[in-house]
C-alpha cells in the first residue's frame, strides 16, 4: 500500500494491531499438538473436534487473506471460537471454555477491542447457557467479562494511535503524490523555461546579426553614396565636355559648321548626358536619404510661400504647354516646422510631373488644414494612372506604363525621393487616379514635428513655445561650416567662434552645451585650459575633431580654386586664364589626373579655344612630382584623390623643393571637404575640466565602441 489510491482502498476495519505471521504460526504450532495427541489419545472426542477445527479455520484463512483480509481474520476468530466452544459440550466440562480466550485475543487484535469485548460478553452469556446454575459458568462469564472489558481497555489507545497514524500516512502518501505531481510539472515548466530561453538566446543572435546586416547595409549605402560622385561624374566629366567641345567647336576638328544630321545627334549626346548628370544626383540623393545621412533641418516655414514659390518655378513649363496652374490655399495657416529646401523639391517633383503628362486642361494645387496635419494635393487633368500601378508608382526607378524613351522621359526617381522627404517630415503621401480622368497626389504635414529618427508620440499643444535648441561653439571653422553641421546634426545650433582666445567671451554669452574645435587647431589644446579661464564650465566639454571646410580645403593659401567633377570647361579656362602669371603668353599647365579621357579632354579644349597653352599630364602622384620638378609649369591642375597619394600630399612634397608655387587648381569628384578628411586622417579628442562623472567615461567609451563596432560581425562560436 505505497499509493495513495491503494491507501484510500483500506477500510479502518481491516487494519489490525497484530500480523497475521506470528498467529498463524502460533496456532499452526498448536494444530500440530492437538493432531500429535490425537494420535495418543484418538478417542477423545475434544481432539476429534479441536484438531480438525482448527485446521479447516487456519487454512481457509491463509486462503482468504491476500485478496481478503478482513474476511480471513473473520474466519480464525469465529473457526477458533465454534471449535473451542464444540470442544466443551464434546467435553461435558465448562472449564473447557477457557479455549475461548485465544478467539476473544483474536478478534480484539483483528478488529477493534468493541469487538474483542462483544467476544468476551458472548462467551460469557454462552457459559451461562449451557452451565445454567453451574459456579464455574459463573466464575467463567466472569472471567471472560473481565478479560473483554480489559482488552477493550488496553487496546483503544493503541487502536486510536493505529488510525492516526494511518490517517498520518494517508495524508503524507497524498502529499508525497501531489509532490511528486508537482515536481514533474516543475520538471516540465523548466524544461519549457529552458527550450524557451534557448529559442530567445537564438533570437537574439539572429537579431543581432540581423542588426548587423542592417548596419552594413547602411554603411554600405552611405559608401556608395560618397564613391558614387566620384566614379559615375569622372566618365560623366569626359562626356558632357567632349559633347560640348564638339558641338560649339567644329573649327577644331576642321570643319566650318557640323552638318545638320551631325548637330542632331550632337544635341541628343547632350541632352542625355546631362539626363545622366541628373541621375546621378537624384541617385546621391536617394543613398543619402536610405543611409539616413540626409538629416532635414525644420523650421518654421510659411507653407502658403512655399507652395506659390514653386509653382513660380514650373510656371515656364506650364505656359509652353498651355496649362493653367491654380493654387487654392488659406491665408491664416500658421507656420509649420519643415525643412522647405525638401518641400519645394517634394512639390517640384509632383508639378513637373503632372504637367509633363498632362497635354490639356489644368494643374491644381490645394492646401486643406486639418486638426492635426496639413493635407496638399495636387490635381492635374492627363492620363490618369492605372489601379494596379498605384502602390509601386513610389518605387524606384519605376515609370508609369510606358517606355523609358520618348521627349516626356523621366529617371523614376522623382516620387521616390518626393516619398522619403515627405516620411522624413512624419508625413504620409499617396495617389489617386482613374485611367483618361487625370491623378491626384497627396501628401500630408504634421503640424507638430515628429523626429524621423524615432517613434514619437502625439506632440505637445501647437501654444507652446518653440523650444530653445541646444547650442554648441565651433572653434577655427568658418561660417560657412555652420549650415553643414546644421543639417547632419539636427537639433542643434552652431555657433562659429574665430580661435580659442575668443571662444571665453563666446562662452559667456551663448553659453554652449559643448565647444567643438577643428583639427587644425590640436596643438592649442595643451593651452585650452589657460585660454578658456574660468569660462571653462564643469559640465561643458571640449570636443577636438577635423571639419570639412574649404578653407581645410584650400588650405593657407595652397589652392587657387576648386572644382567639382563634371566641371564646366569655360569656367575651368576661364580660371586659368585668370590665375596663371603669363595670361596671354605662351605657358605650360600640368593635369594631374587619374583619368585619362578628362586630360584629352582638356587638351582638346585647349586646342579648340586657340589659347596658347602647353599641356603636360600626370596620371599618378609619383609622375606628377617628377614632371612637376622638371617642367615647371605655371598652373597645376591637381586631382585630390590619386591611386598612390591625394593631391595634398603632392602639393606638401612639391611645396618644399620649388621656390615659387604656381596656382594650383584642386579637381575632385566627391565633396571637397569629404576628400580633406580622408586625406588627413582623423582624430577625436575629449577633454573636461572637472572629472568624469560615474558611469559618463564609460558610456562615452560604449557610444564609441557601438560605432566602431558597426558593420562588423560579432565572433561566434
Amino acid at each position: 500500500m505505497g499509493t495513495w489510491q491503494e491507501m484510500q482502498a483500506v477500510e479502518p476495519g481491516e487494519i489490525t494491531a497484530v500480523s497475521f505471521r506470528p498467529v498463524w504460526l502460533t496456532w499452526a504450532f498448536l494444530c500440530v499438538v492437538l493432531w500429535l495427541l490425537l494420535g495418543y489419545f484418538p478417542s477423545q472426542p475434544a481432539l476429534l473436534i479441536g484438531a480438525p477445527g482448527l485446521l479447516v479455520s487456519l487454512l481457509l484463512s491463509l486462503v482468504l487473506h491476500p485478496r481478503r483480509p478482513a474476511q480471513a481474520a473473520a474466519v480464525l476468530v469465529v473457526g477458533a471460537g465454534v471449535t473451542a466452544f464444540l470442544c466443551a459440550l464434546c467435553s461435558q466440562s465448562a472449564w473447557a471454555l477457557l479455549t475461548l480466550i485465544p478467539a476473544i485475543g483474536a478478534a480484539a487484535a483483528f478488529f477493534s477491542p468493541l469487538a474483542g469485548l462483544y467476544a468476551a460478553l458472548l462467551a460469557a452469556l454462552v457459559a451461562l447457557a449451557s452451565w445454567r446454575g453451574s459456579a464455574a459458568a459463573w466464575y467463567l462469564a466472569a472471567a471472560f467479562s473481565a478479560l473483554g472489558l480489559t482488552l477493550w481497555a488496553a487496546l483503544v489507545p493503541q487502536r486510536s494511535l493505529l488510525l492516526l497514524a494511518l490517517r498520518q500516512g494517508l495524508l503524507t502518501a497524498r502529499l508525497t503524490d501531489e509532490l511528486k505531481r508537482e515536481r514533474g510539472e516543475l520538471n516540465r515548466t523548466i524544461k519549457a523555461l529552458d527550450l524557451s530561453y534557448q529559442l530567445l538566446e537564438k533570437t537574439n543572435r539572429e537579431l543581432a546579426a540581423a542588426q548587423q546586416e542592417a548596419l552594413a547595409m547602411r554603411d554600405l549605402r552611405n559608401r556608395f553614396a560618397t564613391n558614387l560622385s566620384h566614379e559615375l561624374r569622372t566618365p560623366l566629366n569626359v562626356i558632357l565636355g567632349f559633347a560640348n567641345l564638339i558641338y560649339q567647336n567644329p573649327h577644331a576638328y576642321g570643319l566650318e559648321a557640323w552638318p545638320p544630321l551631325l548637330l542632331r545627334d550632337l544635341a541628343q549626346l547632350q541632352r542625355h548626358a546631362r539626363y545622366l548628370s541628373q541621375l546621378v544626383d537624384d541617385v546621391v540623393d536617394l543613398a543619402r536619404i536610405d543611409a539616413l545621412m540626409m538629416p532635414i533641418k525644420k523650421e518654421p516655414s510659411d507653407i502658403r510661400r512655399l507652395v506659390l514659390d514653386t509653382v513660380d518655378t514650373v510656371a515656364t513649363l506650364a505656359k509652353a504647354k498651355g496649362l493653367p496652374i491654380l493654387v487654392s490655399c488659406p491665408d491664416d495657416i500658421p507656420p509649420l516646422e519643415v525643412d522647405p529646401l525638401r518641400i519645394r523639391q517634394v512639390l517640384f517633383n509632383l508639378l513637373s510631373n503632372a504637367i509633363r503628362f498632362t497635354e490639356r486642361g489644368e494643374i491644381r494645387v490645394e492646401v486643406r488644414p486639418e486638426p492635426d496635419l496639413v493635407r496638399v494635393s495636387v490635381s492635374d487633368t492627363g492620363r490618369g494612372i492605372p489601379a494596379e500601378e498605384l502602390l509601386t508608382i513610389f518605387d524606384e526607378f519605376y515609370q508609369v506604363g510606358r517606355p523609358k524613351t520618348g521627349p516626356e522621359v523621366g529617371k523614376g526617381l522623382g516620387l521616390a525621393i518626393a516619398k522619403r522627404f515627405v516620411q522624413l517630415h512624419g508625413g504620409h503621401i499617396w495617389a489617386q487616379s482613374k485611367l483618361g480622368q487625370g491623378s491626384t497626389f497627396t501628401f500630408t504635414l504634421p503640424r507638430q514635428p515628429i523626429a524621423s529618427a524615432k517613434l514619437a508620440g502625439p506632440s505637445s499643444p501647437p501654444t507652446r513655445p518653440p523650444r530653445q535648441l541646444p547650442t554648441a561653439l565651433v572653434v577655427g571653422a568658418e561660417e560657412a561650416i555652420m549650415p553643414y553641421l546644421s543639417r547632419r546634426l539636427e537639433g542643434y545650433r552652431f555657433l562659429a567662434c574665430p580661435d580659442l582666445s575668443k571662444a571665453s567671451e563666446a562662452i559667456h554669452e551663448h553659453r554652449p552645451i559643448a565647444v567643438i574645435v577643428d583639427g587644425s587647431l590640436s596643438a592649442q589644446l595643451a593651452q585650452a585650459r589657460e585660454l578658456l579661464g574660468t569660462s571653462w564650465q564643469e559640465d561643458m566639454p571640449l570636443i577636438s575633431c577635423p571639419l570639412p571646410s574649404l578653407k581645410q580645403l584650400l588650405g593657407e593659401g595652397e589652392f587657387a580654386a576648386t572644382f567639382v567633377k563634371p566641371i564646366d570647361v569655360e569656367r575651368l579656362l576661364s580660371a586659368i586664364d585668370q590665375l596663371a602669371p603669363a595670361r596671354g603668353q605662351p605657358g605650360l599647365v600640368l593635369i594631374v589626373d587619374d583619368d585619362r579621357g578628362f586630360v584629352q579632354l582638356l587638351r582638346r579644349a585647349f586646342h579648340a579655344s586657340g589659347r596658347p597653352y602647353t599641356v603636360e599630364a600626370a596620371y599618378n602622384g609619383a609622375e606628377a612630382i617628377r614632371k612637376w620638378r622638371r617642367h615647371k609649369p605655371h598652373c597645376v591642375l591637381l586631382d585630390l584623390l590619386l591611386p598612390d597619394m591625394s593631391g595634398t600630399e603632392i602639393l606638401a612634397r612639391v611645396k618644399n623643393e620649388i621656390e615659387s608655387m604656381p596656382p594650383v587648381i584642386a579637381v575632385t569628384a566627391a565633396t571637397p571637404g569629404e576628400d580633406a578628411m580622408r586625406s588627413r586622417g582623423a582624430e577625436l579628442v575629449y577633454m573636461k575640466a572637472q572629472s568624469f562623472a560615474p558611469g559618463e567615461l564609460t558610456a562615452l567609451l560604449q557610444a564609441m565602441l557601438d560605432l566602431t563596432s558597426r558593420g562588423r560581425r560579432p565572433n561566434t562560436a
